[in-house]
């Protein structure tokens, strides 16, 4: 994961739609960032809600050394495969929790749960045929996440909240748009690797445009700029003849 990505330690609406954005590409082939342009997006763009993480609230609560160590696991799990990263980032809010939800106090808390459900109201206006399967079943699972967190809230359990709230922020986090531009880079990366062997039956394929493409999607990406880096990496699956996931 980028250190910008990290450092600023959110998720927002805008994050999340520029991702539907891409899943809605099959039917908008003259700009991957059309479905963004609609009122509806619009609205939902305009709530600007951030997804906690374990730094965020960590330096809220003026922990960030006492919780180095799974501030440190967490962003190496990002660097997993899916599962093990995810049973990484478990292991890091089981540790942190405790002693992180009692210098956050119970408001803290219910700061970071709210948080997580004004996102998931937010993504709940997008037309749902425009998410892929993929973004639909992980806003699915992010919601139970919700759920879990404010019933542990209502019920006393401030570290099972903060654990829950953080994981279910961490599920759309999975489908941001960091995970949807590497996604993009690797598919067009494959595609310009296998083209570049074929030799001469690339021909009408403009490789170099693809391969410029490519990096100006990486250079977007390394400074936070998500949605260049998604239409530059769109752009060059296009050139290079890939149908977008």
């Amino acid at each position: 994961m980028s250190r910008s990505f990290l450092e600023k330690a959110g998720l927002s609406c805008v994050c999340l739609l520029a991702t539907a954005g891409v899943s809605a590409c099959h039917d908008a082939s003259s700009d991957p960032m059309a479905v963004l342009l609609t009122e509806e997006t619009r609205s939902a763009l305009a709530t600007e809600a951030h997804l906690p993480t374990l730094a965020s609230l960590a330096a809220e609560a003026r922990a960030e050394e006492s919780l180095s160590g799974p501030m440190d696991l967490w962003e190496d799990s990002w660097q997993r495969p899916l599962p093990e990263g995810r049973a990484l980032r478990l292991e890091a809010y089981q540790a942190a929790a405790p002693r992180l939800a009692g210098a956050l106090g119970r408001a803290g808390v219910e700061g970071s749960v709210a948080s997580l459900d004004g996102v998931l109201d937010a993504a709940g206006s997008l037309d749902a045929e425009s998410l892929g399967p993929r973004i639909a079943q992980h806003l699915e699972l992010a919601r139970e996440e919700q759920v879990a967190a404010a019933t542990a809230l209502r019920e006393g359990r401030e570290a099972e909240a903060l654990v829950r709230s953080l994981q279910g922020s961490d599920i759309l986090r999975e489908v941001g748009p960091e995970s949807v531009v590497r996604l993009l880079i690797d598919q067009a990366d494959g595609a310009l690797e296998r083209l570049e062997d074929d030799g001469p039956r690339t021909a009408g394929v403009d490789l170099r445009r693809g391969e410029r493409l490519i990096r100006g999607a990486r250079l977007a990406l390394e400074s936070g700029d998500y949605v260049r880096a998604i239409r530059r990496a769109f752009y060059a699956c296009q050139v290079l003849g890939v149908q977008p996931d």
